[in-house]
């Protein structure tokens, strides 16, 4: 879910339905209005959406539709006007704007990260990449200034890399580490990161960032039971 302007974005796994747009009362959530959706061709399962000032950006899984990431106007939410699309021929697992480009994390053994150039809004168009050790899944982004954070699934190459943007077409590795369960979700603050993980014994971890080439781990959390980190 995105929030923006008094509406809230929210992707689904509904055919009929992709993307639901709620208006938010300023009272809260609890009177919140679904006020117009928009349902894309073929069968697609939404992985993430952002919304950056009058645009929405959906991410999906590829499922053979040979498009998995769409831009739409939302200057009137309630009348989403399609504006252009992508197909990357992988599932995109999240996405980030910063700029004029989106940054996604796919499924791509070779592009575990891809920059889009959003700049012409009709005509996105892929423009870099990172190519990570291994195989692994990129599973999602976090941003603090030019770094961005890649996280991956669980194998035995590092599972969170920080990449430096500040040329987007070719970012460049600063550091990684190894943690050794999924990366779900991160959050950048700063120094610190924090991941939601796959980890029965540590669902959210935390991880010193200061120096990008030296990320270490320092702290953690282990919730009742043995459940999965899923967002934050």
């Amino acid at each position: 879910v995105s929030v923006f302007g008094g509406h809230g974005y929210a992707g689904t796994t509904t055919c009929e339905s992709d993307v639901e747009v709620f208006h938010v009362s300023p009272g809260g959530w609890g009177d919140t209005q679904l006020v117009s959706s928009v349902n894309l061709s073929g069968n697609h399962d939404e992985s993430s959406v952002w919304v950056e000032g009058n645009y929405v950006y959906l991410a999906t899984e590829n499922n053979g539709a040979n498009v998995d990431f769409y831009i739409y106007d939302i200057s009137t939410p309630t009348v989403p006007t399609y504006l252009g699309s992508l197909d990357t021929h992988s599932d995109i697992h999240d996405v980030l704007i910063y700029g004029n480009y989106a940054y996604v994390a796919t499924k791509a053994n070779s592009d575990e990260l891809m920059v889009i150039d959003i700049s012409t809004k009709t005509s996105p168009v892929v423009v870099g990449n990172y190519n990570a050790s291994g195989s692994a899944d990129g599973t999602f982004l976090a941003r603090e200034g030019t770094t961005i954070y890649l996280g991956r699934k669980q194998s035995s190459d590092p599972e969170l890399y920080a990449l430096d943007i500040s040329d987007p077409l070719h970012p460049t590795e600063l550091g990684s580490v190894h943690y050794g369960s999924t990366l779900s979700e991160l959050v950048a603050d700063a120094s610190i990161v924090y991941a939601a993980t796959s980890s029965g014994s540590e669902e959210l971890a935390v991880f010193d960032v200061s120096d990008p080439a030296m990320m270490s781990q320092i702290g953690a959390l282990n919730l009742p039971a043995s459940q999965i980190g899923h967002s934050i």
